[in-house]
């Protein structure tokens, strides 16, 4: 491990907070060393240090590791020290604690008696929360600080994850400084955890040490997401007759083109289904007695004169009787595709010219 200190600590002093310069370039046998030397903004002390293990060479064991730390842009002198160290697991560091350090269950009780006896001070019920304040998960090793002058506690396993991305060493509840040597296992807070279960999340702690878990009026245990209560299931049933009107109108909406009935026109176009239901299905740009169906035949045509009357037949003449009037797109329309002129044979030509032949 890499550590960095700026000038102005105390020689042979044992404890000074950890800090590199802002413009600083590290490297270990000409390899660049990828660490955070920062730390937390306005956190002096909340840097670590940076770990060269993986760049080290151990053969031939002679080979000279060299590391350098090139900084500017500062008038400060830095003084830089590698040391060998030994990373214990957050699991080793909690078994220690619960073997270490303890604040016994008298002593809190005691404390809490003492303070709810004073005429100066009116105690009352307080909550205690199960959960851990960083995590927000249920607590599995209460500790504190033994400064700290609060029953609530916080997780050992949480706090020291925190700690080893960012040493602050703070109380995460009053900001207290909690280093590694004054935490210690609270036993109050332990044999409540023991003896609740896993789902509830806090208790009542009366002034004279006594709890009990928090419970509603009709005797449930207060949680996070609570039983709906009666005036709920009513307003189920509400729900169930509105959805039952939401359904009839949604029949409604799921017919289909072909199951909805149109009334016949005069029109040739209501003559068959396929021009009725795309004429229903999209909006015309056209009025409907301009559109015009010239794909039937002459049989279907005599089918349909049965049922219905018979369409105004178009002009067959080859200019309208008044020139002057504009024809319509439908009668150019018409004009253009079932006018059919006979070509006459030459025999037929020569008998209208002279009858005698």
């Amino acid at each position: 491990m890499v550590f960095c200190a700026a000038e102005g600590f105390q020689h042979f002093s044992r404890e000074y907070d950890i800090g590199f310069p802002h413009n600083v370039e590290l490297k270990c046998n000409s390899d660049e060393v990828k660490a955070n030397l920062r730390g937390l903004k306005n956190r002096p002390g909340s840097t670590r240090p940076a770990d060269i293990t993986h760049l080290i060479r151990k053969k031939p064991p002679t080979y000279p590791n060299i590391v350098e730390m090139i900084y500017a842009l500062t008038s400060k002198k830095y003084y830089l020290m590698v040391n060998l160290v030994m990373q214990k697991p957050i699991d080793t560091m909690v078994s220690e604690l619960r073997q270490g350090k303890s604040i016994s269950k008298e002593q809190i009780l005691r404390d809490m008696r003492t303070k709810a006896e004073d005429p100066d001070i009116v105690a009352t019920s307080s909550v205690l929360s199960l959960k851990d304040p960083v995590a927000y998960t249920r607590i599995v090793t209460p500790c504190r600080s033994i400064a700290c002058n609060h029953n609530q506690c916080f997780d050992a396993a949480s706090y020291l994850q925190l700690q080893e991305q960012a040493p602050t060493w703070t109380c995460p509840i009053c900001n207290k400084p909690a280093p590694w040597e004054h935490l210690a296992l609270d036993l109050y807070v332990n044999d409540i955890l023991n003896s609740t279960p896993q789902d509830v999340e806090a208790v009542a702690v009366e002034p004279d040490g006594r709890w009990h878990i928090q419970r509603d009026q009709d005797g449930s245990t207060r949680n996070t997401n609570p039983t709906p209560s009666d005036d709920d299931e009513d307003d189920d049933d509400d729900l169930v007759e509105i959805a039952g009107q939401t359904d009839h109108r949604l029949k409604v909406e799921a017919l289909t083109p072909h199951s909805v009935r149109t009334p016949p026109l005069s029109s040739r176009e209501d003559s068959t289904v396929p021009s009725a239901s795309r004429s229903a299905s999209r909006p015309s740009k056209r009025p409907r007695e301009e559109v015009i169906d010239l794909t039937l035949s002459e049989d279907d045509d005599d089918d349909d004169e049965d049922d219905q009357p018979a369409p105004k037949q178009p002009r067959t003449g080859g200019t309208p009787s008044d020139p002057s009037r504009p024809r319509s797109a439908a009668d150019r329309f018409i004009s253009f595709q079932t006018f059919h002129i006979p070509v006459p044979s030459p025999s037929q030509h020569l008998n209208k010219i002279n009858p005698s032949l």
